[in-house]
């Protein structure tokens, strides 16, 4: 065939090709265009479905606020122990070094704690957006259903306590997440010494108008809810989950947040507008008011001891407060029902330590063992005492089953581990004991606070003074950690002590806890030993109180 003719086939044939591929491709794109807007186009629908659904629900609850208000007695909070602790405790006999004979048994092999690692002092969850741009927030799509504020919650399980030993190897740490987009205001706020970065809608400052009645609190609700609350909300989760925060401390946070965006002295609408994100956070939480104040009531899936309640729907409502001060609340107004969706109740366990950075405090305690002087130094991170200073007065279980932080259990476990180890299970628990008994001075919590309050070892370390159930608390983790031993909490009208089960034979004064003999041990009868009651406790059935393992 003529090469001519051959070639301009070839192009014929090119060409040809390039036509169809440019057809195909063209109605590709079209198609992908088409697939593309529809796409938009069903997702701008189901998000416009889903905030008619949260209009619907939050013009509702507007609704039922306006008009459902009642006014309800208070109680006043009630007492964990049925009569007052001594003033003075008793100090038992010092025997002399004839008397003295070392306890026999197993030699106890201490396993060193992991070093602690620094808490970051700055976060951001926050990756900031121009102002003109959207912000990007996932949106958990809810059933669409008329809104229900008279549901009763469902049942929520209690987390399990933590099992895990402290005495392993340190877990690896995990990435920070991606930041999550927002936009608005810049907000910066120091949480118990770290760094938190916040964008918020201006519209979340709302004002009450100088009124503290049910009118007011609606419109404080109602455009509290007009405003994008989402952003605010993906904020906190991430720092609660950054910092390891519980239910207290996210509690904390939402209302430090208030303050940063209403300031410290609107004490009223911080308390509105943490009130909005805990119910909007799925928290079962209501506002009641007086002529002066709003308060926050929350009930609790613990025993709250010390606060004023007020009872609703089968529940306590406690008004918890952030200063430590009581106020006088002969009743208060507030409303049946409750915002759809908010069931969850809060929960005061301490299952792991607040990761906050801080200033580590270092303290030399002195105690004297058969004769002989030991210097246990420790340290602690100053930001715990802070956090925790007005903790809600809870059940003891929460206290005697709760972690504690890395450097106070570091240097505890560090401290004490040369002198005890080589020792018998006796001889060792006997040192311990001897450790809490001497090494701190006595007080009452109503002489050193004015109130009572449970101390976690970090704040036994920080405080001048503790009183019986903070030794209590802070010998049983010890023996834990130290020792490895079963420790019960022994809870006495008036006092607190415990008992350890032996694997050897220890005599003494003893309890049986399901089958099992527990030695009593009381870290505040100064000088006593193992085995060894307070007097007046010696023929008095104590209530008991069980303890975990501890991370």
């Amino acid at each position: 065939m003529d090469p001519k003719k051959v070639e301009k086939l070839k192009w014929g044939r090119a060409a040809l090709f390039s036509l169809s591929l440019s057809l195909i491709m063209t109605f590709l794109l079209s198609s992908t265009s088409s697939a593309e807007s529809e796409y938009e186009k069903w997702r701008k629908e189901e998000l416009g479905q889903f905030q008619e659904f949260k209009d619907k629900r939050d013009k509702a609850f507007t609704a039922h606020l306006k008009k459902q208000w009642e006014e309800f007695r208070i109680f006043a909070g009630e007492k964990a122990y049925e009569k007052p602790k001594p003033k003075k405790i008793p100090v038992a006999r010092k025997k002399s070094p004839q008397e003295e004979k070392p306890f026999a048994g197993k030699i106890v092999k201490v396993i060193p704690l992991p070093r602690p690692i620094p808490a970051k002092k700055t976060i951001s969850v926050v990756e900031p957006l121009p102002l003109q741009k959207k912000p990007t927030v996932k949106i958990k799509p809810l059933p669409d259903i008329e809104p229900d504020i008279t549901k009763e919650p469902k049942s929520v399980k209690k987390p399990e306590l933590a099992t895990e030993p402290l005495l392993v190897a340190p877990e690896q740490k995990k990435p920070l997440p991606l930041p999550i987009t927002a936009k608005g205001e810049k907000l910066e706020l120091d949480f118990y010494g770290t760094k938190l970065s916040f964008r918020y809608d201006p519209s979340l400052k709302a004002s009450l108008g100088g009124r503290i009645d049910a009118k007011a609190i609606s419109s404080f609700w109602e455009t509290l809810s007009k405003a994008d609350f989402d952003g605010m909300l993906e904020q906190l989760r991430r720092y609660k989950q950054e910092l390891k925060l519980n239910d207290w401390g996210y509690h904390l946070l939402t209302h430090r947040t208030g303050e940063g965006i209403y300031g410290k002295r609107n004490k009223n609408e911080v308390n509105l507008f943490a009130w909005f994100i805990l119910s909007k956070a799925n928290y079962d939480t209501k506002v009641g008011y007086n002529d002066n104040e709003i308060f926050i009531l929350s009930p609790s899936r613990n025993s709250i001891y010390g606060v004023s309640f007020l009872k609703l729907d089968g529940k306590k409502y406690y008004a918890i407060s952030f200063d430590g001060k009581k106020t006088s609340m002969g009743s208060l107004y507030t409303y049946k029902g409750k915002y759809p969706g908010s069931s969850d109740l809060m929960d005061y366990g301490i299952y792991e330590m607040p990761e906050v950075a801080g200033k580590v405090i270092a303290r030399d305690l002195k105690f004297q063992y058969r004769g002989k002087t030991y210097i246990v130094p420790v340290k602690y991170n100053k930001m715990m005492p802070e956090y925790f200073e007005y903790y809600p007065q809870t059940e003891f279980e929460v206290y005697f089953n709760a972690s504690v932080s890395p450097e106070a259990g570091y240097s505890l476990v560090e401290g004490l581990r040369p002198i005890i180890e080589g020792k018998t299970e006796g001889e060792a628990v006997n040192i311990i004991i001897r450790f809490v008994q001497t090494a701190f001075e006595y007080k009452t919590d109503d002489s050193q606070f004015g109130r009572e309050k449970y101390l976690l070892p970090d704040e036994t370390l920080f405080y001048p003074y503790s009183d019986c159930e903070d030794r209590s608390i802070l010998f049983a983790y010890l023996v834990d950690k130290l020792v490895g031993l079963e420790v019960v909490g022994l809870h006495y009208p008036g006092h607190m002590a415990t008992a350890v089960r032996f694997n050897s034979d220890i005599k003494g004064d003893w309890v049986r806890y399901k089958g099992k003999k527990y030695i009593v041990t009381d870290p505040t009868y100064i000088n006593a030993d193992i085995g060894t009651a307070m007097p007046q406790f010696k023929n008095v059935m104590p209530k008991i109180i069980p303890i975990g393992k501890r991370a």
